[in-house]
Parts: structure tokens; C-alpha cells; sequence
């Protein structure tokens, strides 16, 4: 070997090396993949197909695919890198965006409140809307010109795919962005980028990095979903740089990260008044579980087999079978599925429900005829369930259950997009050894486009024979949109963008909450594929050996189980937080009150702007629902804002920042007052136990 090759084999060893012990400390995980890959190429378990190649006459690295006897840069590496350097500028092309969506559209909302009193989304939409227009009015933005809009700075980066990232730490030097989100669908290709690419500089300087390498989608999309909170603000336009290599199920898993993380179905008035101020008001009225308790107890529904009831397509051809047996399982339903079991001689014995708008919950899921037939099962409601459901039922039947945040520190709530992977996470967190999934499809109707079972009111249909991508479309919608998926027993199935978020999450929860003596069996056979399941075709089912269940002593049992997890909440201790809480709170108001700024450029807008934000999401006391109410609120104006004055030709700058400074001052105060008095509420009302 000649000295010059030596020395490139040294080099190429050092730059490996370094990027082990950076990944060693910033991402411990994929050091041990990447690690246990290298070890396995050297004891040669594992055939590589792709070598690293050094063109002599380009003066570059390339990747050689030995399978396919090709290179992956043509020969020409640098021209791919100064391709990938020309192509990022400081402009609105090639970039996602996580704007609300009304920020975009032509009309301002002047629809009237009082036509949305008996829709709880719209009527919370109708106020959240009310505070936009007032950020509108002031920044006029037009959004005819996005694609042409120059920016001042680019925030945040999106590498869809690494090949051997030569081209990264450019365009990262290139861009000044200070938060990167690094995706790679090949592990040694990924590998074979750590020998000349050094990753290190993306987490310096107060720079941060995620990366999403060879990961299931439901990884991927948990990863997106903490790149894209991490400084929200700056979510207004995210650039992005593909590769073109093996890259396109990162798009639509891209989207859905995106999807996620808008505001505009769950909005800081409906986490304000619906889930704050109803928790509140009932956590010592009502039986509440905390689940945390199952660890000190052990609960009669835990070793019977539970058969758990989603409203997906699949649920219709399986009702002969349920019938036949249904005394042979703990029947758990979502309200979704009730009227349908009920119609087919099906009695829940335990039903799960979410959804806090009345008139579906009173018109659909709970009419005064199903409340008849299930006044022998266990109602699970969340906290935020309109009242005058609440009263329809015999209060000894009746549990409640936290979302999103707990009042008691010690206990934890499973939270989630649908009752489907909240009430399923439920059952694996109280330890249920044995349970079967049917009509949890998280998919829906590969023949007919339903998103339900037959007959369901608010069931959406859609054309299957028309499918459009969302890039296609230039758009995309979390209910509209079609994106395909493993299946349960079908290799791909249809899904919703919405279905495929919850999709996700189950898979996290089966994954990383079950133990090993718990199992979970998939029987949905149109369904999609939830990771940490079993798909069991339910023609093999053997059920001879199932005892048949009591169901009248099952009632009494289950009943006995949710009271031993419903011990008091609102503890002497659970008070104290409450009153650090409204004292924390005060403090901000005052420094609100107290100081006026007058801001000289945008630049110190956002550094207040942050400081403000951080004690509010990241409080330096323990505090219940505040982190949630403002996450949810920033998240609605502030990547708005952040665009609007990341514009190189904006007018009238100072003017703009503090008159927005000005109404988020008050929209602030408003919901810390608010908030404030339904604290004032439990506080000042409640006798607590010892």
C-alpha cells in the first residue's frame, strides 16, 4: 500500500471513529446498531452490498452497489454536492410547512359563535380563530408569493436521505440552520457516510440534530414529531434536501409528522375549558382512575382473555362470530362500536368513550335506548365528556380517566389522537395478559373506501379509484388524505393520515409498554399491521379450552377492580402543586403587567419571545395543564408570526413586532386569568382528604 493510501485509510479510520464517539453520547441507540453492523461485517455474518470507492479522476468519495454492479453518485460525487449546494437558497422552494391552515385561507372567520353551540370543535375553533385574525390585521401576509418569498434565515433542515453526506455539513454551513432532522432508510449506506462525513458540527454551537436511521414509521414519525417541537416557531418553512435514493416513503411520513404536531382539531381553548376546567371541577365528584395503582394491586380482568372492539370496517364480518363468543371473553367496546354489537345481541361489558361533543355522543354512541342496554357494563369517559352525558348514566357504573395531563404527579394518563390507542394502552398498562384486537382496523375498507363499520353516521367514504398523493396535490389533509401501509394479513391497505397517527402510537405503546407475558392479537384481517401484535387468523382460533364467563359476577368484578384504582386525587400534597401553580402564574402576569418593551428589531422580538415561551411550556415548578394550554397556543401563532418577519423585503418591521407583542400580551394574560380561576376553583372549594 502507498503512502498516499495509507494516509487516506488513516483518515477515512479517524473520521469513522469520531463519529462513533460523537453518536456514543448524542444518540446511544444508533451508536449500538452501527456498532453491532461494523461487528458483523468483520466476523462476515453480514455480506455487504455497497463499498466505499474513491474516484481518482472526480477527487471524491462515491458508493459502489455491488448487487446492482453500479455507482450511486455516477462517478460524479462532487457534482452531486455542488448540485445539492446550489439547489438550497434562501427562498420559500423546496420546504414543508406547519402554518394553521385558516392563516392561508382568503376569508377571515366571521361566522357567528352562536351557530356552533352544539359542535364543541367549532365553536372552540370560532374563539381560537377570533385570536388569529388579530395576528392577521397586523401582518397581512399574502400567501400568492410563497413560493417566491426570500427569507433572512433558514432555521431548520430536513435531509431526506444521506447517501455519504458530503453535501450536509455544506449546505449546514451554507444555511447558518441551527436544528436538523438527518433521515436514512439504509443502515450501511448510513455506515459507509460515517468514514467521511463528520455529523459532530450538526450538535455544536448550540445546534441540535436528530436522526431518524433505518426506523420503523412509528419511530420516524415520534422523532419527527420532537424536531418539529423543539422551537416551533420556526416550523413556518422547514427546507428540505433529498437525495432521490430510496427516499419516498420519507414524504408522506414527513406529513404525518406535520400532522401531528397542528393545532387546529384540538385547539388551546378546547385543552383551556374542556379538559382543564371539567378535570378540575371533577376530580373529587367522580370516581377517577389512577392507573399508577396497578402496581400495588391484582385485578380480576387481568387474566381473562379480553376481546377489545374498535367501529373499523373488519367489525362487520366478524359480529356471527363475537355472538357465538362472547361469554368466552371481557367484551370492551369504544361507544363507536356499541350500536352495532347491541343490534347484533352483543352486550359490552365495558365501554370506552373520548370524544367530548354532545350531540354525537347523545344522537350516536349513547341514545337513550343504548344507555337501557348497557346498564350492567363499566363506562370508561374521559374527564372532558360533556355533563349532560355524564347524568345519563348510574354513577356505580361510571369511571373516569385523565388526558393529556394528570392533577396527581404520581399518577400518568395515556394519552393519544382516538379513544382506539388511548383505551388500548389502558389495558396494557393495568396488565391484562391476553388481548385480542377486532375492528381495530386503523384502516379503512380496501373495497368500498369506508372509513367504518356499515351504517355508521359518521362514517367518510372515499374514491378509491382516484387516489391523488399529496405531493400531487401540492397539499395535504389529515382526514382526506389516503397513505398506504403494511397490513395485518394483505401485504399494503389504505389509510387515513389520521388512522396512521394513531396507528403509530399504538405501535409505540404494544412495543415499549407490554411485558412479556402479555400477548396481542390482531384478528382484523383488512387492518392494517400494529407493531408489537400478533395477526391470528380467527378461523384458527381454538376455544374449547376457554372457560365460559359469568357475566352478572363479571360486572361486580370489574366494577371492585376500577374502585381499588380510584383512591382520592385531590390529597393535601395534590393541593400544594395547585397553589404553586396559580403563584408561578402570578408572577408572570406581573412581569407582564409591570414591564413594557419596546422592541428594535425582530431579532430581540423572538430572544423575549422565547424566554417567555420556555416558563410557560417549561415551567421550573411541577404545574398541571399550563404547559399544555400555551404549547398549544404557540404552536397556533407562533410559527405564523416567524414567518411572516422572516421576509428580507418586510416593511414596517418595528411597527409589526410590537403591535404583535402587544395583542400576545393580552391573548396571554386572557388565558393565564382564565386558567387562574378554575385553579381558584379546587383550591378554594375542595376539603381534601388526609
Amino acid at each position: 500500500m502507498i503512502e498516499a493510501q495509507i494516509q487516506l485509510q488513516n483518515a477515512l479510520t479517524t473520521t469513522f471513529l469520531a463519529n462513533l464517539a460523537f453518536l456514543s453520547e448524542y444518540d446511544n441507540e444508533l451508536y449500538h446498531r452501527i456498532d453491532e453492523l461494523s461487528r458483523m461485517i468483520e466476523n462476515e455474518t453480514y455480506k455487504e452490498k455497497y463499498a466505499l470507492d474513491f474516484i481518482i479522476e472526480d477527487g471524491d468519495f462515491d458508493i459502489y452497489d455491488i448487487v446492482n454492479d453500479k455507482y450511486l453518485y455516477n462517478k460524479t460525487p462532487k457534482k452531486f454536492n455542488n448540485k445539492a449546494m446550489s439547489q438550497i437558497n434562501f427562498d420559500t422552494k423546496g420546504s414543508f410547512s406547519i402554518i394553521d391552515p385558516y392563516y392561508i385561507s382568503n376569508n377571515k372567520f366571521l361566522e357567528d359563535e352562536k351557530l356552533f353551540k352544539d359542535n364543541l370543535f367549532l365553536e372552540k375553533g370560532f374563539l381560537q380563530k377570533k385570536d388569529l385574525d388579530e395576528f392577521r390585521d397586523i401582518l397581512q401576509e399574502d400567501f400568492s408569493n410563497y413560493k417566491h418569498k426570500k427569507l433572512k434565515r433558514i432555521d431548520k433542515l430536513i435531509f431526506i436521505g444521506t447517501l455519504l453526506g458530503r453535501h450536509i455539513p455544506l449546505i449546514a454551513k451554507k444555511t447558518n440552520a441551527k436544528n436538523f432532522f438527518v433521515c436514512e432508510q439504509n443502515l450501511e449506506i448510513f455506515r459507509l457516510s460515517l468514514f467521511v462525513t463528520d455529523y459532530s458540527n450538526l450538535a455544536r454551537d448550540g445546534r441540535t440534530a436528530v436522526f431518524s436511521i433505518m426506523e420503523k414509521e412509528f419511530i420516524f414519525n415520534a422523532k419527527g414529531s420532537n424536531f418539529l417541537s423543539n422551537n416551533c416557531y420556526q416550523n413556518g418553512m422547514i427546507k428540505y434536501f433529498t437525495t432521490d435514493f430510496n427516499v419516498s416513503e420519507y414524504f408522506d411520513q414527513i406529513m404525518d409528522s406535520i400532522v401531528s404536531e397542528q393545532t387546529e382539531g384540538f385547539n388551546y381553548y378546547m385543552m383551556l375549558d374542556n379538559v382543564a376546567r371539567l378535570t378540575l371541577s371533577r376530580i373529587n365528584n367522580y370516581k377517577v382512575i389512577q392507573r399508577e395503582l396497578v402496581k400495588k394491586i391484582k385485578l380480576s380482568l387481568q387474566m381473562k382473555p379480553v376481546l377489545y372492539i374498535g367501529a373499523g370496517p373488519s367489525l362487520d364480518d366478524n359480529l356471527d362470530w363475537i355472538f357465538k363468543n362472547k361469554d368466552k371473553f371481557i367484551i370492551i367496546s369504544m361507544a363507536a362500536a356499541c350500536k352495532k354489537l347491541i343490534s347484533n345481541g352483543i352486550i359490552p361489558d365495558v365501554v370506552g368513550t373520548l370524544d367530548p361533543q354532545y350531540k354525537i355522543l347523545n344522537d350516536i354512541h349513547f341514545t337513550d335506548e343504548i344507555i337501557k342496554k348497557l346498564e350492567k357494563s363499566i363506562i370508561l369517559a374521559s374527564t372532558n365528556t360533556d355533563q349532560r352525558i355524564l347524568d345519563k348514566f348510574n354513577q356505580d357504573q361510571l369511571f373516569l380517566y385523565e388526558v393529556l395531563s394528570t392533577i396527581n404527579h404520581k399518577s400518568k394518563t395515556e394519552n393519544g389522537y382516538s379513544i382506539g390507542e388511548i383505551l388500548g394502552t389502558l389495558l396494557i398498562n393495568l396488565k391484562v395478559k391476553d388481548i385480542y384486537l377486532i375492528g381495530l382496523d386503523l384502516a379503512i375498507n380496501q373495497e368500498s373506501g369506508e372509513t367504518h363499520i356499515s351504517g355508521y353516521e359518521t362514517s367518510s367514504k372515499f374514491d378509491l379509484e382516484n387516489i391523488k398523493s399529496s405531493l400531487d396535490k401540492n397539499s395535504f389533509s389529515v382526514r382526506q388524505d389516503l397513505v398506504k401501509v403494511k397490513g395485518n394479513f394483505i401485504p399494503e391497505v389504505y389509510t387515513t393520515r389520521l388512522f396512521n397517527i394513531s396507528l403509530n402510537m399504538f405501535s409505540l405503546s404494544c412495543l415499549t409498554l407490554k411485558s412479556s407475558e402479555q400477548n396481542i392479537f390482531n384478528l382484523s384481517k383488512t387492518g392494517s399491521f400494529i407493531n408489537g401484535t400478533k395477526p391470528l387468523d380467527i378461523n384458527t382460533m381454538i376455544l374449547e379450552d376457554i372457560d365460559i364467563i359469568d357475566k352478572k359476577k363479571l360486572y361486580n368484578e370489574i366494577k371492585e377492580d376500577f374502585l381499588l384504582l380510584s383512591e382520592n386525587y385531590l390529597t393535601k400534597e395534590v393541593l400544594e402543586y395547585l397553589k404553586e401553580e396559580v403563584s408561578y402564574l402570578n408572577e408572570i402576569k406581573k412581569d407582564f403587567i409591570d414591564i413594557e418593551i419596546k422592541y428594535r428589531n425582530t431579532d430581540e422580538f423572538i430572544e423575549k419571545y422565547l424566554i417567555l415561551e420556555k416558563r410557560l411550556i417549561i415551567p421550573e415548578i411541577r404545574m398541571v395543564y399550563s404547559p399544555f394550554i400555551f404549547s398549544f397556543y404557540f404552536k397556533a401563532i407562533s410559527p405564523y408570526i416567524y414567518y411572516c418577519l422572516n421576509d428580507r423585503n418586510l416593511k414596517k418591521e418595528i411597527r409589526k413586532i410590537n403591535e404583535i407583542s402587544s395583542v400576545m400580551k393580552k391573548q396571554l394574560l386572557k388565558l393565564i386569568d382564565k386558567y387562574i380561576e378554575y385553579l381558584y376553583l379546587v383550591i378554594s372549594k375542595q376539603q381534601p382528604e388526609g
